[in-house]
Order: C-alpha cells, then structure tokens, then sequence
C-alpha cells in the first residue's frame, strides 16, 4: 500500500513544491502542495490523487480553481494536469514513493519551463482533447477532411426533446468511413467551417457562449475568410439551429478543430454567421472524427500506398487474410478472385465467420472491406485463376498475389506472367500440413528468383517436392474427415494461416513501397507436435537461423522460368 507519511517525506524535497500534507480518502490518499506552474502562475494550489492500489493504478494530479487560469499546457479544463502515459512509466519498485515524487517533480519542471518561455505549442496540438472536456460539451461524428479552407458544411439533426434537436453528423466533403450510418433517412442543414488567422487559447474565466463565437468572427479570421463570411451573411436566412466549426494549426502540420452548436427552442432567429445575437443556447461541439485519412493516420498507417492496387487470387484460410491487412495497411484499391463459396467447415480457419456460410470467398471479403474499413474500389472476379490468366490483363496491377494451394497452377501462372508480363511483381503464399510451417516468395517479375526455382535441383533438373517446404510430401498431409477424397483437407489451423498472411503482406508491402526489394523467400516453422507419419525435410532439419526469416539464397541459376538454363 502506499506509504503517505514516506512519500510527504520525499516531495517536500522536490524544489517546485511547498505546503506539502496529506488527507486520506476513500481508497485514496490526496495529497495536497503549491507549485509553481511557470509564465506568472506561481501559488498555484494543487492536489494528488494516490490510489491504494498504486502502481497498478495510475495517481492522478489537479490544479484547484482552474478556472482561474488560461488554457496552460496539459491541464484540461476539469484542471487534470497530465501526467504523461502511465504505461510507459518505470518507477523504481523497491522505493515507489521517492521514485513517485521525482517523478512529479520532473513533470511539473518541464510544465514551468514551457510556461516560462511562452511556448504553448502542447496546448494548440492538444486544443481538441481540451475542448472534449469542457462541461456541457456536445460530441458529434465527421467525415471532415481538410480543414484549411472556408465553406459550407451540412449536418443532420434527431430529435432530442419535442421542441429540441441535436446534431448527429457533419458532413465536411472528406471521405467517410462511416457517413451511410449516420445520413440515412436525414435531412441536412447548412453550417459553416472557419479557419481561424490567429490562433486561440481560452483566457481566464472564459465563457463558451456567443461573447465567445462573436470575439472568433471579428479579431480572429483573416480577410479571405472575413470575405466569405460577409457573403454568407447576404445569403443567410433565419433558422432555429445552426452550428459553426473553427479551425486552426496545431503546430505539427494539422489543424485542431472545435466549434459550437446554437438552437432556439422555440421560432427562428437570423443566421449566427454574421453575429450570434441574444435568444441563441449555445454548446460547445466536439468533433469526432470519421474521415478515412484520420482514420488511417491515428490506426499508425505509415505506408505511402495512394493509388495501389493489388489483386488477390485465391481467398482460403491464408489469401483472406491478406486483403483485410493490406487494407489495415492503407492500401484502398482491390481485385479479388475465388470461385469457391465458404462452407461449414470452413469456419473455424477461416477469416469469415458463419454469416458468410454459402456465400462467394471473394464477395464475401469485398463485403467485409466495404462495412468495416469502407474500402469502396473493390472489384471481384468469380472464375478461378485458370479463367484469366492467358488473356486478362494483368498490368492493371501493382502486385499480384496466389494464394491458391495449388503448387501446379500456380507454376504455371509464374511462367505465364513471366512472359505475358515481364515487369509484374508476384507474390506467392503457401501453408504446409499440421501446421509445420508457411511461406511466402515475392518474385519481382523479369529478375531471376522466381516460384520454379524452389522446383528445380542444383542440376537443372525437376525437384520431387518444392525445396523451400520443411516435410516430405506425404499422403497423410491429406486428411478427411468422412473417408471420401471429396472431404479431404490439409489439416492447419487459424493461427497458423494467420501467420502465413502476415509474411506475405510484409512482402507486398515491401514491393509497393521500396524501389526495388528483389526476390525474397520468407518462412516461419513450427515442427513440435507432428505426427509420426510426417517425414522432415533436409531444410526442415536446418537450424531455425539457416531455415526461417526472409532469404534471397532460394534462386536458381538453373531455373528454366528465370535463370540461365
């Protein structure tokens, strides 16, 4: 438990603080201090709050009165003065409550010496997290996309009360991830989106009503948008409900964006564009945002994908993966090719669950772009690969990707493109049996390394199995369940497919964005657990450095697709 008495002991030490004591809780200590925070704002009175559990739970710190104060750095307006993340700190465990009170200290230093100089550049980044905490706050969803520009903006409303209404979405002209969820069966409305000239920080005591919008629109837009406005203002017509979003640099090349909802329970008054004049409830509006940049850039999407596409042949356990982690990736262009369905017995290894039952793999998957990432270009061949690879054309793609389970058409296909296409980019994935093991081969089409050199011996002449697989073929790799050969099945599972997509998107990703990463076999095995009857390869008894990871060691001289024979 958290030693009160001992940790007094060590922050009255802290240069920073004074008017250190302690109160006891319920579950909590609070320990109450004076600090100073930096740019004149020393005595500022503060309180920690330690829970029992601590560290398994984070403390928490306030500065009282905060509305006495501007919009500081880190401290929102419930006056939480952040922390930083509790879970990237280490404290000392054989001294928590000295390593608490160093650790305190040290934030509020960096806080004063921020505040000193005048730099208020945390608070700008963080204006939009600030304005979601501020009290009476309205959360509304958006597909805004770039927020630099003056215009009009459209919204839908729902009910609140039999006279109210609040806004339920706005709609900024970027490109949603979620706008037929919220605009369906709606009416929209006419609002505005403003980007602020000179940026704004709250000031003491600040008041988010209309004093607050009017002191926006007359010291704080530059002449353009001042020009827009007044056009506005000759156009507007009276209304019951309306809302204004502002925009300004967060200082790390975005814009923080943050506004306010205005309705009259009752008539209709003139157009707040020009003015917000008496008779107007105003609420502060915090943006939530659904537009598929932001989206991708906050879900730590780093890939420079615009304009991609990649066609995936063959959408089993291992080849539907893929689709749904080059998507995750930021990849938004797609053609998927499966003739089978999903059956029951599918379920369990696959990425598609029962609701797919009965349904095509591969428009099965577009399904599953579409709801959940809102990945609109995604185009579906119904025919087996066999159907087009002699005349479609396969230029229209930055990587072609087999997933087929196949190793005979799939070896007819590397030759085929080889020849038909001598620039394409071709990644091949397979899974082996019981879960021994999977891989994946880029082969950068019109360089040597491709799928037939893993089929080929030092000779030049045909291998008996591929070289890269770690069993020997085998017919109890082949498994049924009900005795017939229509039943019969490679036995792996989930887990295993998983992992075997994850080495070929690591690969397709590799020839998307690297100039030239040239061909490269990539495996990961797994040999615990066999049956007896399985019978190991020469690579399979490899130590796992020589056998596993990405390799270039798999080309052939003597290949007759790509080398010299």
């Amino acid at each position: 438990m958290f030693d009160a008495q001992s940790f007094v002991a060590e922050f009255e030490q802290q240069d920073l603080v004074s008017g250190v004591a302690f109160r006891r809780g319920d579950s909590v200590t609070h320990v109450d201090f004076v600090t100073d925070l930096g740019g004149g704002f020393a005595g500022a009175r503060c309180y920690l709050v330690v829970p029992d559990y601590f560290p398994a739970v984070a403390p928490k710190c306030f500065l009282k009165n905060v509305e006495q104060y501007p919009g500081l750095n880190h401290i929102d307006p419930k006056g939480e003065i952040c922390l930083g993340r509790w879970e990237d700190v280490v404290l000392n465990r054989l001294c928590m409550e000295a390593a608490l009170s160093f650790y305190v200290a040290q934030r509020l230093s960096e806080l004063k010496a921020k505040h000193d100089a005048s730099d208020f550049s945390d608070f700008y980044h963080e204006l939009e997290a600030y304005w979601q905490n501020l009290p009476n706050v309205m959360p509304v969803a958006s597909c805004l996309g770039d927020a630099s520009t003056a215009g009009r903006i459209y919204y839908c409303v729902e009910p609140a009360t039999r006279n109210t209404f609040v806004p339920k979405w706005i709609d900024g002209g970027g490109e949603s991830a979620l706008r037929e969820t919220y605009v369906k069966n709606t009416s929209e409305y006419g609002g505005y989106l403003l980007p602020l000239d000179k940026p704004f920080r709250p000031g003491a005591n600040q008041r988010y009503d209309r004093s607050l919008i009017n002191q926006l629109l007359s010291e704080h837009l530059a002449d353009d948008v001042r020009a827009f406005v007044d056009r506005q203002v000759r156009k507007a017509k009276a209304c019951r409900h309306s809302l204004i979003l502002f925009s300004q640099t967060s200082g790390n090349g975005e814009r923080s964006v943050f506004g306010f909802w205005l309705s009259v329970k009752q008539g209709q008054l003139a157009s707040p564009i020009g003015g917000v004049e008496a008779g107007w409830e105003v609420a502060p509006l915090s943006i939530s945002r659904r537009n598929t940049g932001y989206l991708k850039q906050r879900g730590g999407v780093r890939h420079p994908l615009q304009g991609k596409h990649v066609a995936v042949f063959g959408l089993g356990s291992v080849g539907g993966h893929v689709p749904i982690q080059l998507a995750k990736a930021g990849l938004s262009n797609f053609t998927l090719c499966d003739p089978d369905t999903l059956n029951p017995e599918n379920t369990y290894r696959h990425r598609l669950g029962l609701n797919h039952i009965g349904e095509n793999k591969a428009t099965a998957t577009q399904r599953e772009l579409t709801s959940q990432l809102a990945i609109k270009s995604v185009h579906v061949l119904d025919k087996g690969l066999e159907h087009y690879l002699y005349e479609h054309d396969f230029s229209l793609y930055d990587v072609v990707v087999l997933s087929i389970g196949n190793c005979n058409l799939e070896l007819e296909a590397n030759d085929v493109l080889r020849k038909r296409f001598p620039q394409l980019k071709v990644v091949f994935v397979w899974q082996e049996p019981f879960g021994a093991g999977g891989h994946a081969l880029a082969s950068s089409a019109g360089a040597h390394g491709c799928l037939e050199c893993l089929f080929v011996d030092q000779a030049g002449g045909p291998a008996s199995r591929c070289l890269a697989n770690y069993l020997e073929p085998s017919p109890s790799s082949v498994r049924s369940l009900n005795g017939s050969c229509s039943g019969a099945f490679t036995p792996y599972g989930y887990q295993d497919a998983l992992k075997t997509a994850s080495l070929a998107t690591d690969l397709i990703l590799g020839l998307l964005t690297e100039v030239d990463p040239g061909p490269s076999l990539s495996s990961w095995r797994n040999l615990n657990g066999l049956p007896s009857s399985a019978v190991i390869s020469s690579r399979g008894l490899m130590a796992v450095e020589q056998a596993t990871g990405s390799t270039a060691e798999f080309v052939n001289s003597k290949c007759p697709a790509c080398g010299a024979g």
